[in-house]
């Protein structure tokens, strides 16, 4: 009896790998997701890059000092992607033209305030209310002038320091207060070097998860409603075939996608950091014990999203019900790993930390956080959560599965 069970099992499981196989459309489908990482930086760089981005910079000053200053900003815009600069110097009328989203304009007066020890030096900025370029133009001309400013009041200081007749450090007068940064670990001791950018990169990880999900949640859903819509659900609940063993069959031939996903996500984690990261030491923290435990939990998130999926589709009136439930579910892995990205989840009050931990995909983001820092024991805690709580919702599926129900047509 043993051996027959194992039997119709092998069938069944063998039957649901063979129908994911030939399902181009749903490993297409997966593909396509996990590869919207890359895709989607590559098109808002891309985007970024053509955009129309005019900056006026205006010299209502005769002097050297301010033309020297405008030339600075002009070289800090036109060496930044999407900004067309231009430079209009000796004007009277001191009204940029229209059409910038960003203008600086550098009054009458500016070189001989600049010259003195007591007088403000004065820059205006115009700003096109709404635009997203605007906004970066002015981070590029705060960093010009932070540095200008730095320049003049470390020259004030020593012409101060001259007239006093003392000998002073301009950095130390400026910056009185020095901070000395370390970064430690939770048990206080100092963080052993690249640990910071090992953990974001397990941040980062995590939030890639959710973009192989979706698919994966409807194939399984699918699964069960193809089978009632072709009528081959009466011959397997007319056979000997038991609940559980369908049930499993379906969520174990969901292994095939959490194979498929985890390869897929980690290449398109890869070409991202090869491609988008800003920092080259984002490729060295990703090692390839990093990159495995996250291909783990890929396969661990997907098998608990599709044994999430069997009791929606089991119990759904309707195919767009059934479709509804699984996108819902695969909504609520999205808030979660979005959330990772700027929320220390385990930093969060006792109530709210509590209630999280019944997602999922909470331990999902918990186990790899916990493994880049170093914590094998809590990585193995999350990730057996979900593997039980994988088990217990197959249970529950094969509780659910009622053979009259299951055989009618939606």
């Amino acid at each position: 009896m043993r051996f027959k069970f194992r039997s119709r099992l092998g069938i069944l499981v063998w039957k649901e790998v063979m129908e994911t196989l030939r399902d181009k459309r749903t490993i297409g489908l997966m593909a396509l997701s996990a590869l919207l990482l890359p895709a989607l930086g590559l098109l808002i760089g891309g985007l970024r890059s053509q955009q129309v981005a005019p900056v006026e910079i205006l010299v209502c000053d005769n002097g050297a000092e301010a033309l020297m200053v405008a030339k600075k900003l002009y070289k800090a815009f036109e060496s930044a992607a999407a900004f067309t600069p231009s430079l209009i110097s000796n004007t009277t009328s001191c009204n940029p033209r229209p059409g910038y989203v960003f203008a600086v304009i550098i009054p009458n007066g500016f070189s001989a305030n600049a010259s003195t020890i007591n007088a403000p030096i004065l820059v205006e900025y115009r700003t096109l209310v709404g635009s997203v370029a605007a906004s970066q133009a002015e981070g590029i001309a705060n960093n010009v002038l932070y540095e200008y400013s730095q320049k003049k009041a470390s020259s004030r200081v020593k012409v101060l320091a001259e007239k006093a007749g003392i000998s002073v450090d301009p950095g130390v007068v400026l910056h009185p207060v020095r901070v000395v940064k370390e970064a430690v670990t939770a048990q206080g001791a100092q963080a052993p070097p690249g640990l910071q950018e090992r953990i974001q990169i397990a941040r980062f990880l995590s939030f890639s998860v959710f973009f192989v999900l979706n698919p994966a949640a409807i194939a399984v859903a699918d699964s069960f409603i193809r089978e009632r819509e072709r009528g081959t659900a009466e011959l397997v609940a007319s056979s000997p075939t038991k609940g559980r063993e369908i049930v499993l069959s379906k969520v174990v031939g969901g292994l095939v996608l959490s194979l498929i996903a985890a390869a897929v996500d980690g290449i398109a984690v890869l070409i991202y950091i090869l491609l988008l990261s800003a920092t080259p030491s984002a490729l060295t923290a990703l090692t390839p014990d990093l990159a495995l435990i996250h291909a783990v939990e890929i396969l661990l998130a997907v098998l608990v999203t599709a044994a999430l999926s069997a009791p929606i589709a089991l119990t759904a009136p309707t195919p767009r019900a059934a479709t509804l439930g699984s996108s819902l579910l695969t909504g609520l892995a999205t808030a979660v790993f979005f959330a990772s990205l700027f929320v220390d989840l385990d930093k969060l009050p006792l109530a709210v930390f509590s209630t999280l931990l019944i997602i999922p995909y909470t331990h999902t983001v918990l186990a790899i956080t916990a493994y880049a820092m170093g914590d094998i024991g809590r990585t193995l805690i999350h990730s057996g959560v979900i593997i039980v709580l994988t088990g217990v919702l197959l249970l529950a599926s094969a509780k659910l599965y009622n053979p009259e129900k299951y055989v009618r047509r939606l």
